[in-house]
């Protein structure tokens, strides 16, 4: 059965658009990629529908306004149509913009839960039938996509563009959606404007060191005794051999947290003059500095190693969601 053109008396501004981004909440990756969009979306202004006021920390972007709207629970629980009230919230949003923009990023192959998935393809269907442009980008396949989610998305590409971030992930989804586009993570195209921090200037100040390492112990390791003893052996060694090592946590929240699995790495690794651990949440350009001025990267969050890399610094990820094989 077609849809219907949806119909609305709101003015449409020409120059709006809606984001609905990740769920943020302590995530470095997240904030570098809604930060990323707003940067290089072809709007000035620009709506970001969030769980909540604390989900991400404010972007700010030169001549450019935008707002965050809170929607909670827009994408999680029970299906989108059973709750008209969010819906309708959602459309009353979207109403006046021209665009609409998914972050798609590790969500859309249903990995972690098919039900949200659901909803942000549901989502753009309604985008769609409203008459607007939308798009879903940034976003990775893992080959062994959730059926449900493979059928929204199929569904939710009709009317809108696909825009997965790397070649492993492209080749995964081409063969079920022919109108998947090939682009690239949204992180890769965050304007470089480094922020000095202490920690900056700490990996920057070498003493005798010849060499400097950031390490990233992430919170997904907890449950990998294995890896995580690689990760200590790792540290030890280099520190050992006189090189400068940093700690970095690139995720911290309730569920894993990257702060825990870096303190434990750090109280088995003891004090050490060339040795020290960040304990908090940092901006992506303030992370962005702090790579810049390490000469490797060890990292099980993906979005860390691509910071690195686009300062030109080599970065060894460890694989654990089937996302970053396409990467390198």
């Amino acid at each position: 059965m077609r849809a219907k053109r949806w119909r609305s008396s709101s003015v449409t501004d020409g120059d709006l658009a809606v984001v609905l981004p990740t769920a943020g909440d302590g995530n470095i990756g997240d904030q570098a990629m809604l930060q990323s969009l707003c940067e290089n979306v072809p709007y000035r202004r620009i709506v970001v529908l969030v769980e909540s006021a604390r989900s991400f920390r404010k972007v700010y972007v030169e001549h450019r306004s935008i707002v965050y709207v809170e929607v909670p629970g827009l994408t999680g629980g029970a299906g989108l149509f059973k709750r008209p009230q969010l819906l309708k919230r959602f459309m009353q949003v979207l109403a006046p913009a021209v665009a609409f923009y998914v972050v798609g990023a590790d969500i859309m192959d249903g990995g972690y839960d098919p039900r949200e998935t659901v909803c942000r393809s549901s989502l753009v269907n309604v985008a769609t039938i409203m008459g607007k442009k939308a798009t879903i980008t940034g976003f990775s396949w893992n080959g062994q996509a959730d059926p449900t989610a493979t059928w929204a998305l199929r569904r939710a590409s009709l009317h809108s563009r696909l825009i997965v971030r790397d070649p492993v992930s492209y080749m995964r989804l081409h063969s079920q959606i022919p109108s998947a586009e090939l682009g690239s993570d949204l992180v890769f195209a965050v304007p470089n404007r480094p922020a000095v921090t202490e920690y900056s200037e700490w990996l920057a100040y070498r003493g005798a060191s010849t060499s400097t390492l950031v390490v990233n112990c992430s919170g997904l390791l907890l449950k990998n005794a294995a890896l995580l003893d690689a990760f200590y052996e790792v540290v030890a060694n280099m520190l050992d051999g006189g090189v400068r090592v940093l700690i970095l946590p690139h995720v911290i929240r309730t569920s894993d947290d990257d702060l825990v699995a870096c303190r434990s790495l750090a109280q088995r690794v003891g004090a050490r003059d060339n040795f020290r651990l960040v304990e908090e949440l940092l901006l992506p350009d303030e992370v962005s500095h702090i790579v810049s001025n390490a000469d490797a990267v060890l990292t099980a969050r993906m979005h860390l190693a691509i910071l690195a890399m686009r300062n030109g610094v080599p970065a060894a990820v460890v694989g654990t969601q089937r996302k970053v094989e396409g990467l390198l």
